[in-house]
């Protein structure tokens, strides 16, 4: 018999295990030897052998199975030597040591803090069994209500980002942390023993093995619908208004030049998204799905209710109509006519025209006009005289001031041109000296002239 205490303790010790409790392929190409060792086989023997080393680089136990039951059913591996039976002994043994991990890990570990639902209604110990669910995850068991898990997975599967998918795992609510791969297939197993039906989405992704990018690209019309409806319910007023203008725009041809105010009031943007909010459900199912079908049915049922909708005269306070269409019209036929609608017309009445005149009317008479007076005669004499009296008196000041001035202009005897404050001490002369200088001492010769020149020139503009 094998010691197991010394087997457990190589396993606890020498063996990868990952933290969802699943041991790797080496721990049983481990057992495989030591069952051999017990029946007393030598391994170099078995010819088989080297498939257990394509086995260790598997990475779960069904590849493993699979790969061992096709060698046989082929014949490339000796059924002799039974294989296939020793592999199925040696599961069995590692699987009553991974039972045994994980209940060592449940039995450590602490249970978190919180004995409700999110919504803080129902008590965890007060609910069926099946309708909650534990997690261990960092040596901590949480509690979830299944009804929970569910609105948290499906909120994350339809993350979005405007009208573009993204979706993304779940997260733990307490630690804001997603869920590992071994958490999922556990939240999944426990929404299926319970009598909740699953939810479409993940349903796919659990077909897919959670994997985000595989379930985007074959299920991406399933989230397309799901997100136009997510759409729908969370946009704001004026992205439903804009909407609204812009499917008018488009529905045109089929509906008539239709108009809603481009700058409304509050109140009226309030008003027309009450009355006009579900056309934009179906404007962009008709615009956005990817099933040709959901496409071509919701656009018929949006022009025939829109249409409904403009004919109504209790709506005329909110539609703007500068065409109308006959209502005879086919929705397929592209060509078609409009009624524009124009006002009477009536053919206008004109003046009776003036009486004709025969006799030549008689002169009028017009009264006299009457010339005013002349205006009187003035006597200029008079006032010549007074002119001259007063044109020589002043004529007599004027002279008399100019006597005083060339008295006080004699008495300082002020001769501003001749003054010698005004003169200067040095002056440069006008025109340069003419000094014969030979070639031999050209350079001497001037650069002595320089400073000789600029020396006489320094000392006579020294201030004294």
């Amino acid at each position: 018999m094998m010691n197991m205490t010394q087997d457990s303790k190589y396993i606890l010790q020498n063996c990868r295990i990952i933290k969802s409790c699943n041991i790797l392929m080496p721990l049983i190409t481990f057992f495989i030897n030591r069952i051999l060792e017990e029946k007393k086989i030598d391994k170099n023997i078995i010819l088989s052998y080297q498939c257990l080393n394509t086995i260790d680089n598997l990475d779960n136990d069904v590849k493993s199975y699979y790969y061992l039951k096709t060698n046989v059913d082929c014949g490339v591996i000796d059924t002799s030597e039974n294989l296939l039976d020793l592999y199925l002994s040696a599961k069995k043994m590692s699987n009553g040591f991974i039972k045994l991990v994980r209940h060592y890990k449940w039995r450590k570990a602490r249970v978190y803090d919180w004995d409700s639902d999110l919504y803080m209604v129902h008590k965890l110990d007060e609910l069926p069994k099946r309708h909650v669910v534990s997690i261990l995850s960092n040596k901590t068991i949480y509690r979830f209500k299944i009804s929970d898990i569910i609105n948290i997975w499906t909120a994350s599967l339809l993350h979005r980002q405007g009208l573009f998918s993204e979706p993304e795992h779940p997260k733990n609510p307490h630690t804001n942390q997603i869920f590992k791969m071994h958490d999922l297939y556990n939240l999944y197993f426990g929404i299926c023993n319970t009598y909740y039906q699953v939810p479409l989405d993940i349903g796919a992704v659990f077909r897919v093995n959670f994997n985000l990018k595989v379930f985007k690209r074959y299920y991406f019309p399933l989230l397309r619908e799901r997100i136009i409806l997510l759409y729908y319910k969370e946009a704001t007023p004026y992205e439903i208004y804009e909407y609204i203008m812009t499917m008018l725009k488009k529905l045109k041809d089929e509906v008539g030049d239709v108009y809603i105010p481009h700058f409304p009031t509050r109140r009226e943007q309030t008003n027309i998204i009450a009355r006009m909010k579900h056309f934009v459900l179906l404007y962009l199912r008709a615009t956005l799905s990817c099933n040709p079908e959901v496409r071509s049915e919701n656009r018929d049922t949006l022009v025939t209710e829109l249409k409904d909708f403009v004919e109504e005269e209790e709506n005329d306070d909110i539609i703007y109509r500068i065409r109308r269409r006959d209502r005879t019209t086919t929705m397929t036929n592209s060509r078609v006519r409009y009624t524009y609608s124009t006002l009477p017309t009536t053919t206008p009445t004109l003046p009776p025209p003036p009486p004709l005149v025969n006799e030549i009317p008689q002169r009028l008479s017009l009264p006299a006009i009457t010339l005013p007076p002349p205006p009187p005669v003035l006597d200029m004499t008079r006032f010549a005289t007074n002119t001259n009296m007063n044109l020589s008196h002043i004529r007599n000041r004027l002279s008399h001031n100019a006597i005083q001035r060339n008295r006080i202009t004699n008495r300082l005897h002020l001769n501003i041109n001749e003054s010698v404050a005004f003169r200067p001490r040095n002056e440069l002369p006008r025109t340069p000296t003419n000094n014969s200088i030979s070639n031999a001492d050209s350079i001497v010769n001037t650069y002595r002239s320089s400073l000789y020149s600029s020396g006489i020139l320094r000392n006579r503009m020294r201030f004294r």
